[in-house]
């Protein structure tokens, strides 16, 4: 699977390079006369596969506005700067950039002789990362999937019986499939397709557009109150929140947490103006979190805000606290419709 790299110099002469290669899509912010591109990307990436490189023009002076359109423009997910250590003019920017739409940042500074006497190659490194999660980070990030495996199995064990029984009832009562796959967008922006039992009319999507004057959500978000286009099993199914639980399997395949911030449709995610929510990307979205606990709004900016308050505040012991609040924001099902 390849990955992007997209490499930007520091001097007048300034360049963007797209690489791919493995994964992952990282700028990487150098010095034009010392990056060598190619080599950088390997060991960026700890692998030694070679990357196809794209060059294409930009500013060296880029302001944080410009660098936020580059880094969204291209899906970056990770940002690398190599730098001299007397070149470092551009690190303000580009951490606040970082740490704005919650991108991994990762610095090599590039020592002088004077500083690594020792080394023969005449010039060192000094390496550190910074705004790297800590629900990315080991142990936070294996004690975190360990959770989400564990609490899907025992779910799906003891909620398969349910499980069957609405698949049938959906089947049986309207036409068209079982489950209903939208495309979200997940950690890091990825698109993924989330599974849920299907509520709607086979061709609910398509009719959107005809339900929308009566949209009452506040913001970019989209929901109708009594829709036209829910079958009568699927509205059962929505104040339950029964139509979720599909995504348990997502669990399992590792694209959702049991708890983080709720996966939104790609057609929100495009319509996203404010880039400090796009921090809401730096951690694995979820089944549940502070927005379904706290009452479930219909409110784009109250939802992201709730997720904001997440990706901060995130520990194991939260998510253990929002799991163990779930099934009492579900009794009362305040904002399932």
């Amino acid at each position: 699977m390849s990955s992007e790299a997209l490499a930007l110099s520091e001097n007048s002469g300034a360049f963007a390079s797209l690489a791919t290669r493995n994964g992952e899509r990282t700028l990487i912010i150098g010095s034009g006369a010392d990056l060598r591109l190619n080599g950088r990307v390997r060991r960026i990436d700890d692998d030694h596969a070679p990357a196809k490189v794209e060059t294409i023009a930009i500013s060296s002076s880029a302001s944080p506005d410009a660098l936020k359109e580059i880094v969204l423009q291209h899906g970056i997910e990770r940002i690398c700067a190599v730098l001299p250590v007397g070149r470092c003019s551009m690190l303000e920017t580009v951490s606040s950039v970082a740490r704005e739409l919650g991108l991994e940042l990762s610095v090599q500074l590039k020592l002088a002789s004077e500083f690594m006497p020792s080394r023969k190659s005449g010039q060192g490194e000094l390496a550190f990362e910074l705004f790297r999660h800590p629900a990315n980070r080991f142990p936070g990030r294996f004690m975190k999937r360990l959770l989400d495996l564990m609490g899907a199995f025992v779910a799906l064990a003891v909620l398969a019986p349910l499980m069957l029984v609405v698949a049938a009832a959906v089947k049986l009562t309207s036409s068209g499939p079982v489950f209903f796959l939208q495309p979200r967008v997940g950690r890091r922006r990825r698109i993924f397709r989330m599974i849920k039992f299907r509520t709607m009319v086979a061709d609910a999507e398509e009719l959107r557009r005809e339900v929308a004057h009566k949209n009452h959500a506040r913001g970019i978000s989209f929901k109708v109150i009594d829709d036209p286009r829910l079958t009568k099993v699927g509205s059962l199914l929505r104040k339950a929140s029964i139509d979720e639980l599909p995504q348990l399997f997502n669990v399992l395949l590792g694209d959702m947490s049991l708890v983080g911030p709720r996966p939104i449709p790609t057609w929100v995610a495009d319509q996203l103006c404010d880039t400090r929510y796009h921090r809401r990307f730096s951690v694995m979205p979820g089944m549940t979190g502070l927005w379904q606990v706290k009452g479930r709004r219909q409110d784009f900016d109250y939802m992201a805000e709730r997720d904001l308050d997440y990706v901060e505040d995130w520990s194991l012991w939260l998510d253990v606290k929002l799991l163990a609040a779930t099934p009492s924001a579900v009794i009362r099902g305040e904002g399932a419709h």
